[in-house]
C-alpha cells in the first residue's frame, strides 16, 4: 500500500470510527434519559402488527407500543386477556428483532361481569400475556359501568403483588365513565394506593370523553405526582383524536408543564394517534411527532 492510499485508508477508517462513537453515544444517551419516547401499533391499525413496528424502527423510535392491529383481516388489539402466551411472545420477538423494546401495551378489559373470581382470573391472565410479551406497562380503560366497579376496582388490588412478580405494572388512563379526568384518575390511584398501580395522562382523551368540553390544560394541573406516563393524543372538533398531535386543541406544552411542575420527571411518552393515509405518509407524521415530543421535553 503506497503513502497517499494508507493515508486515505487512516481518515475513512477515522472518520467511520467517529460516526460509530457518536452513534453509541446518542444512543446510552437515549437510554439514560428519564424520558421514553414511543410511538403505538395504532396509526398501522388497517395492517398486521409487523408493518406498524417497521414503520416505528423506521421512523427512528427505540420504544413501542403495542395496542391496535389487524389479524385475518379484522382489526383487534394487539393484547386480550384470553389469548394464547405463545402469540403474546411472538409479538415481543417481533420488536426485538426490530431493536425496538416495548414500553407499554393496550390492555382494554377484562371480564368482570361474572363476579370477583371470575374478574381476577381474566386479570390475571392479562398479566401473563403481559410478561410473555416483555411489556412493563399493560394499560386498563377502567370499567363504565357502574354495578361492576366494585369488583372491577377489587380484582385489581388482589392481582398487584401478582403483577410485580411478573415484572408488570398494571396502569389505568382516562377512558370510562368513572375515569375520564385527570382527577378521577388520580383519586383512584390513591383509592386502590399500591406501588404497582399507575396512571398514563391522555389529554386527547379528556376533550374526547368530555365532548370537547373539558380542556387538558385544566385538567392537568395538580395531578402529576401521580402520572407515571403520556399517551401522546390529540383532539379536533369533527374529527375526534385520529389526527397528528399538535394540530388540533391539546396544547401540549401547558399540559406537560402542568405535570411537570405536580412531579411527572420522567416516564414513557407514547404517541398514539397519527393523520390517517398511506404508510409513507404516515411514517413522515410519525417522525414531524418524535421531533416536536423530544423538543417539548428538551425545552423543560
Amino acid at each position: 500500500m503506497n503513502r497517499r492510499k494508507f493515508i486515505q485508508t487512516s481518515l475513512a477508517s477515522a472518520v467511520a470510527g467517529t460516526a460509530l462513537a457518536h452513534a453509541a453515544s446518542a444512543k446510552a444517551a437515549v437510554e439514560a434519559s428519564p424520558w421514553k419516547v414511543g410511538c403505538f401499533t395504532r396509526p398501522w391499525a388497517e395492517h398486521e402488527y409487523t408493518v406498524a413496528l417497521d414503520a416505528i424502527a423506521e421512523a427512528g423510535f427505540q420504544y413501542a407500543g403495542f395496542m391496535n392491529t389487524t389479524k385475518a383481516g379484522k382489526r383487534t388489539q394487539m393484547l386480550t386477556w384470553d389469548m394464547p402466551l405463545e402469540e403474546a411472545a411472538r409479538m415481543a420477538e417481533a420488536a426485538k428483532s426490530r431493536d425496538l423494546t416495548v414500553a407499554a401495551a393496550w390492555g382494554g378489559r377484562f371480564p368482570t361481569e361474572k363476579g370477583l373470581d371470575t374478574a381476577i382470573a381474566g386479570l390475571t391472565k392479562l398479566i401473563d400475556v403481559s410478561a410473555a410479551a416483555t411489556v412493563p406497562d399493560i394499560l386498563l380503560g377502567g370499567e363504565g359501568r357502574a354495578e361492576f366497579l366494585e369488583t372491577y376496582e377489587s380484582a385489581i388490588k388482589a392481582c398487584l403483588d401478582y403483577a410485580q412478580t411478573k415484572g408488570v405494572r398494571v396502569c389505568m388512563k382516562p377512558h370510562d365513565t368513572f375515569n375520564f379526568t385527570g382527577a378521577d384518575c388520580k383519586a383512584t390511584i390513591k383509592r386502590i394506593n399500591h406501588p404497582n398501580f399507575a396512571f398514563y395522562y391522555d389529554p386527547g382523551n379528556i376533550l374526547h370523553y368530555s365532548k370537547g368540553q373539558r380542556a387538558p390544560e385544566m385538567d392537568s394541573v395538580g395531578i402529576g405526582d401521580a402520572v407515571h406516563g403520556m399517551c401522546v393524543k390529540d383532539y379536533k372538533e369533527g374529527k375526534s383524536v385520529n389526527i397528528t398531535p399538535g394540530t388540533g386543541q391539546v396544547d401540549f406544552k401547558q399540559v406537560l408543564k402542568n405535570l411537570r411542575d405536580a412531579g411527572f420527571k420522567g416516564g414513557p411518552m407514547i404517541i398514539e394517534c397519527l393523520n390517517p393515509g398511506s404508510l409513507d405518509d404516515i411514517l413522515a407524521e410519525a417522525k414531524k411527532t418524535k421531533a416536536m415530543v423530544e423538543g417539548l421535553i428538551a425545552a423543560g
